[in-house]
């Protein structure tokens, strides 16, 4: 089954929400930082990178857009201080 915009009428793309080791809801807003911990195509191994946008693939799975591309979140460790 394709996901449609439709489906998700209050998805934000420009902000992700994440639960911190306290267990508090926080939202990072784009663009926020993410270290490449995966071998990925046009993206150095390591390094980190800023996301412009969040948004779900046709499979239903939360991508990041880094440098105008999308790649799945599962690549990715987020960088964050609170």
């Amino acid at each position: 089954m394709a996901l449609k915009k439709s489906d998700f009428p209050d998805f934000d793309t420009n902000c992700l929400l994440i639960v911190t080791l306290n267990g508090e809801l926080r939202r990072l807003t784009c663009p926020f930082e993410v270290r490449n911990v995966a071998e990925v195509p046009h993206l150095d191994y390591g390094f980190i990178y800023p996301v412009q946008a969040v948004m779900l693939s046709k499979d239903g799975k939360m991508v990041y857009y880094i440098h105008g591309k999308a790649y799945y979140y599962y690549h990715f460790l987020i960088k964050i201080e609170f």
